[in-house]
């Protein structure tokens, strides 16, 4: 499993579509980083490489209520 944390959304999303994960992300609200900025992810890294992957990504803003993830999956 790469290491995605501090890595874009977008690009963690690519990098996991490639080695065949699925991936599922959770917005977390976070004032300090970036939006769209991975901010943990399971498994950690260096363990091995699942089905399906979770991100949480940083989310700016005030909270909309619900915490439905996002489904990403392998295409």
């Amino acid at each position: 499993m790469p290491d995605l944390v501090e890595m874009s959304e977008t690009d963690a999303i690519d990098t996991l579509r490639l080695l065949g994960a699925e991936v599922v992300t959770t917005d977390e609200f976070q004032a300090t980083q970036a939006t769209g900025t991975v901010l943990a992810q399971e498994p950690a890294a260096g363990e091995a490489l699942p089905a399906i992957v979770h991100l949480s990504v940083a989310e700016a803003g005030i909270p909309r209520g619900g915490s439905g993830g996002k489904h990403c999956g392998a295409h």
